[in-house]
């Protein structure tokens, strides 16, 4: 009798052992590729299989305890609620007991177990994964990155990213089963792959000798992601690599951005990137996006094809290709007074565009070491002619290093003085993309009424009072004969929905002039 047979009689065992006066049906079974679960009605038990595979060793009880406290130490990071401990699995295969006294069969992880339909991936294809939870989402992934230290500098290099992409190649190029078609695409694939990593070889190594290479989850697709009591839980992180897990967080990121496309929600895609970029600072990151969301959507073409799901191994190399080249470079200012619905507005254009999106009055307080919500502006100097001139400098710099990686992007500031549009204008033509700056505006009424809802929200970056919208009357500079071209007036003065129809009429517009720059 094989190890893999003795498994599966001790799994017998515990279903009869857990269902007790039940039958052992009442006992689920659920079979993965490398663990078998048993559910109960409130508990999940996880057992390793006996098995060695390229990337994993579980032959030995021993491993598998090893891997059971490694799964529970790195889950109690970001779901304690959910993973509880690690029994020894005692007695014999037809009467386990879960502790107990004797030498250990095996070992079982203990979890709690959580509602059907409860998962993030339940929830895309339900339609029901809207913006308030991919905000909270982002805030739960930020938040975990920020928490996290530097990996051991053993982790992390561009030359370990390359060999995990290659890997995967690899396995399909080389899979005599596989249709010539997919096996070509994957060639083709390999061949993007390998040009958008050799520019990006030098950033990944400056971003792992900053520290952005951490011990992070390893597999934040959304089927590891649950809805739990108002919040997204992060689980299952991967645990039987370090080398798979002790990446870059922009890699980390990557995997459930590429879920949120690969979902048809490439809208809320966006909107999850740039909102862990503002949370955590780390727009700069983003330059890597393109790379590492085809890299996740190849590694679940490959699981595909090893689950024998063709049709989606193929959707799942298109994706990777597609995902590889982002919408068409531009830079969009927005302009307007405080209140006039800028950061609403750009919110909308970055999910329809495929954006990123720069807020000034979360960048000015990250300068000067400020929580986006922190009200210590007018006392820590944020304001001074001095502060505003770093601000925009930091915006333009930024700018620049998005756009040379190809991606779109958006400043969500005020513009009202010429020459700090102008200093934009001049970076797009630099840069050779196409330059927009869409005009927000509504009466001075509504701007007001906005003002003062927002200030007692108190829950948005802006620090914009009534003395300051006095202010911005007085100072704004109009628009120049150069500029008109190139401005779009958007009014805001209507509801959320009529905003977000206006929105998206404008982005098919500046699509359209991107399309036509790029012939």
């Amino acid at each position: 009798m094989s190890a893999l047979d003795d498994h599966f009689r001790l799994v017998q065992g515990l279903q009869a052992m857990l269902a007790g006066a039940m039958p052992p049906e009442a006992v689920s079974v659920v079979q993965t590729h490398i663990s078998t679960l048993l559910l109960t009605p409130d508990t999940v038990y996880k057992l390793r299989k006996p098995l060695r595979l390229p990337f994993l060793d579980f032959t030995s009880p021993q491993r598998r305890r090893q891997d059971c406290e490694n799964e529970l130490r790195l889950n109690q990071r970001t779901a304690p609620e959910l993973y509880r401990r690690v029994w020894p699995v005692t007695g014999t295969a037809e009467h386990p007991r879960l502790g107990g006294e004797g030498p250990p069969l095996d070992w079982a992880l203990e979890m709690r177990r959580f509602p059907e339909g409860a998962l993030l991936a339940d929830h895309a294809r339900a339609g029901t994964l809207d913006a308030p939870k991919i905000d909270a989402l982002a805030q739960a992934i930020a938040g975990f990155h920020e928490r996290l230290h530097p990996s051991p500098p053993a982790f992390g290099s561009a030359d370990r990213v390359w060999h995990w992409i290659e890997d995967s190649l690899a396995s399909l190029r080389h899979e005599p089963t596989l249709p010539a078609p997919c096996r070509r695409r994957a060639g083709t694939l390999g061949e993007a792959l390998r040009a958008a990593f050799e520019r990006a070889r030098a950033p990944i190594e400056a971003r792992r000798a900053s520290g952005r290479v951490r011990e992070g989850h390893g597999d934040l697709h959304l089927g590891n992601i649950v809805w739990l009591e108002g919040a997204p839980v992060l689980f299952d992180a991967l645990e039987f690599n370090d080398e798979l897990r002790h990446i870059d967080v922009v890699n980390d990121l990557a995997f459930a951005v590429m879920d949120l496309h690969a979902h048809g929600l490439a809208p809320m895609a966006w909107r999850l990137a740039s909102a862990w970029a503002d949370l955590t600072g780390d727009h700069a990151g983003l330059t890597l996006l393109p790379l590492f969301i085809a890299y996740r959507a190849l590694v679940r073409a490959k699981v595909a094809w090893m689950q024998g799901a063709p049709d989606r191994c193929k959707r799942y190399l298109a994706l990777a290709g597609d995902l590889l080249h982002p919408p068409a470079a531009c830079l969009v200012l927005t302009m307007g007074l405080s209140g006039s619905g800028k950061t609403t507005v750009s919110q909308h254009l970055l999910e329809l565009l495929g954006a990123v999106r720069l807020r000034s009055d979360v960048e000015r307080k990250r300068l000067h070491g400020l929580a986006a919500t922190d009200r210590q502006g007018a006392a820590q100097g944020l304001y001074t002619p001095q502060a505003t001139a770093r601000t925009f400098s930091h915006l333009r710099e930024q700018s620049r290093g998005l756009l040379e990686a190809g991606l779109a992007v958006i400043v969500d500031a005020a513009f009202l003085r010429r020459a700090e549009r102008e200093a934009f204008a001049a970076l797009a033509d630099e840069r050779g993309v196409p330059f927009h700056i869409v005009e927000c505006t509504a009466p001075e009424a509504v701007l007001r009424e906005r003002i003062g809802r927002r200030e007692r929200a108190n829950t948005d970056a802006s620090d914009a009072t009534a003395t300051v919208l006095d202010l911005q009357l007085r100072v704004r500079e109009p628009l120049g004969p150069e500029e008109k071209p190139r401005v779009h007036r958007l009014d805001t003065d209507a509801s959320l929905e009529e905003v977000r129809s206006r929105c998206a009429v404008l982005a098919a517009q500046l699509a359209r002039c991107s399309l036509i720059s790029t012939f």
